[in-house]
Parts: structure tokens; C-alpha cells; sequence
């Protein structure tokens, strides 16, 4: 159990009575005008939404011991917060949505999770730039469960104001921007915090696995049509660095080092350990850019089954992009492709798909069958 004061709020800081006001606000009617029926309503979901998140929701953000935190000091920060309070009740509604059985059911929750959110999303965007050594723990730990939010939705859980994935890469730039306010703030006083992978854009043990391995075996992805992009300095450390975390996903999940619920907070905290150019090279559709997210985001699909964030969205994710690049590079998307089409089911191949296979599908295309990638494949 942690223990700690709630932190309070500013009063120069906004704080968002509830999501029915805050609609209201935005879209016409004034609370006046919201019927006491309806914040009654409102008031037992969120109750239901809390329960949820202290029984089962905190526990798949992280492995035990790690997940008390979030059900034990995040909760109790969030009494003292709002907007952090509204990103555990969107995360919360659409975890029960994705149970729920009943479409009406379903409808209501991911509205009601999609209003959360951007209420949420609003609030964190301002307080970053106005946080104090008080609050700036709540925001970080808000951006951290929106982007969790946000990647959900890539299977297409929601109906987001903006690109899914554009929206992922958002979020993930606001926990990088959290992370750095919170270690100005804060400095290394809470190690609890600063021991999370989110938004930690040091890349130590990412860089170490690129050097040693060369890139291998996703080296072709940065190599490959070089001569017709016009890659700047600042575009070629993205990919690197991607390249790095994609050589530590692989082996990670290659050689079974992680839980499942581990591999999913690597694969989660992703966009927001990289430079915030990489939402540009995205949306901007640069095809090297998303080439590469591709190959990460194929491995949620080999954990899905494990892990209730990725479901269905290396399905989805995979095939838009697939659909969306030019045809040159779409031979670069094969290993991506086999994987959500259920020819690879696992990176430690064996007698069941051959070893020579997943190797050619990683490699260059024209390397030979059979030549070692840099990556260990055998049973």
C-alpha cells in the first residue's frame, strides 16, 4: 500500500466539476439544464467505473507488486484531481465495453469513455504548461492512461475526434512532456515515478541492443530507399531509435524474458521514449515511418490474447498501413503481415514455420535463405 498526502490543486489550476458540466460547456446547454435524473445517472457510473478500476482495471496496467500503485496511490491522488480522475473513468468505460455483451450497453460506455477522455485530454494539455511540484505527479500519471486509452482504440474501439494513430503519437508526446516536467519539478524524489518506462527518452538499453546487433535484423527498414527520401539528421535519429526499440521488443518477446504484461507496457510506452518527430513522419504518411511502427505494433498481436489493451490491434493497425504505403514498400511489410495473418504465431519458430522463413521475412528480401539476421530463432 502506498501512502501519501493528496496533492491539492492551485487555484489558478482548472478543475472540472464533472464531464456533464464540462459538456455542457462545450456544446450549449448549461448545467441548469441537466436534469437531476441524468446527474444521478452520471454519479452511479462513475461509481461503478471506480469499483471496476480498483478490481480489475489497475491490475492490467502493470505486473503485480507495481499494479498497487495504480490502484492504490494513483486513486488516491485522483480525489484530488479531476482530470486525472477522468482519464481512470475513460480507461475504466472502455475496458467494461469491450465485455460488454449488450450493443446498447457497449454505446453508452465507449460514449461515455470517449467523453472522459477528452475532457481529460484538454485539462492534462493545459496543466502541463501551469503544473507545480503539487500536481505535476497527477498529470504525468493522466498522459500515461490516456495514451493507454489511445492505444486501445487502434483496434478501432472508438469514435476519436482525430486519426487513431495520430492520436496515439499525441499522447505519447504529452507523457514525454509530463515526464520531463515532472523530473524539473520534482527532480529524482520519487523514483516510483521515474523507474516507469513511459516517457523516459534515455533509450540506454535500446541504443546498446541497436550497436550490438547493427540494426539487425529491421537494419533493411533504414537502409532501403534511402536515396529517395530526403532524410534530414533529425528524421535518421528517429528511426534509429525505433530501430533500438524494435531490436529489444524482438528479443524480448523472442526469448520470453518479459510477462506478457511487461511486454505490453514496452510496447505501450514506445512513442513517448522517442522523438516527438515521430508523430510528424507519420502523419505526414512518410512511408519508412510507418513501415517501422508496423513491425512493433505486429508484436501486440503475438501477446493479444494476454493482454486486454492489444486486442485486435495489430489486426487493424497492420493492414491500414499495409493498405496506405506506396507499392514499393510493400514487400518490406511481409513479416508484419504474416503475423496477422496467423502464419507466425510466435518469433521462436521451430519446426513449426521454419526457421529459414522467419528469417527471410525479417531480412532484406533479397538476402539468402537461411543467413543469420542477428536474431536467435532456433527452438
Amino acid at each position: 500500500m502506498f501512502h501519501a498526502s493528496i496533492p491539492q490543486r492551485d487555484a489558478s489550476e482548472q478543475f472540472v466539476e464533472d464531464p456533464i458540466e464540462a459538456a455542457g460547456a462545450l456544446d450549449g446547454p448549461v448545467r441548469s439544464a441537466i436534469s437531476p435524473q441524468s446527474m444521478l445517472e452520471n454519479h452511479t457510473l462513475e461509481l461503478r467505473l471506480m469499483y471496476e478500476w480498483t478490481a480489475h482495471v489497475a491490475g492490467l496496467l502493470a505486473p503485480a507488486p507495481e499494479s498497487a500503485f495504480w490502484r492504490d496511490r494513483a486513486t488516491l491522488i485522483a480525489m484530488g484531481h479531476r482530470p486525472l480522475l477522468n482519464a481512470i473513468f475513460a480507461l475504466s468505460a472502455l475496458r467494461v465495453a469491450m465485455d460488454a455483451t449488450s450493443v446498447s450497453e457497449n454505446a453508452s460506455l465507449r460514449n461515455s469513455a470517449l467523453l472522459y477522455f477528452r475532457q481529460a485530454e484538454r485539462s492534462v494539455h493545459e496543466d502541463l504548461q501551469s503544473a507545480t511540484d503539487k500536481s505535476i505527479e497527477a498529470v504525468y500519471l493522466a498522459s500515461v492512461l490516456l495514451s493507454f486509452f489511445a492505444l486501445a482504440s487502434l483496434a478501432g474501439s472508438a469514435d476519436l475526434p482525430r486519426s487513431d494513430l495520430d492520436l496515439w503519437l499525441q499522447t505519447s508526446n504529452m507523457v514525454q512532456s509530463g515526464r520531463s516536467r515532472l523530473f524539473e519539478l520534482r527532480g529524482t524524489e520519487i523514483p516510483h515515478l521515474l523507474n516507469m518506462p513511459y516517457g523516459n527518452t534515455s533509450l540506454t538499453e535500446e541504443r546498446q541492443s541497436y550497436d550490438k546487433d547493427c540494426g539487425k535484423p529491421f537494419v533493411h527498414l533504414l537502409a532501403f530507399a534511402a536515396e529517395h527520401e530526403n532524410m534530414t539528421a533529425g528524421d535518421e535519429e528517429v528511426y534509429i531509435a525505433l530501430l533500438g526499440c524494435l531490436s529489444v521488443l524482438f528479443h524480448v518477446v523472442n526469448d520470453r524474458v518479459d510477462s506478457p504484461v511487461r511486454v505490453c507496457q514496452r510496447l505501450a510506452a514506445v512513442p513517448s521514449t522517442l522523438p516527438a518527430r515521430l508523430s510528424t513522419l507519420v502523419a505526414a504518411k512518410t512511408p519508412r515511418a510507418l513501415v517501422m511502427l508496423a513491425h512493433a505494433i505486429a508484436l501486440m498481436q503475438l501477446v493479444e490474447h494476454e493482454v486486454t489493451w492489444l486486442r485486435g490491434v495489430a489486426n487493424r493497425q497492420v493492414r491500414q498501413i499495409y493498405e496506405n504505403i506506396p507499392l514499393a514498400w510493400k514487400e518490406r511489410m511481409s513479416w508484419p503481415m504474416m503475423i496477422v495473418e496467423g502464419n507466425i504465431r510466435t518469433l521462436t519458430t521451430g519446426v513449426e514455420h521454419g526457421e529459414h522463413i522467419v528469417v527471410a521475412m525479417l531480412c532484406a528480401p533479397d538476402v539468402a535463405e537461411g543467413e543469420y539476421c542477428g536474431a536467435s530463432l532456433a527452438a
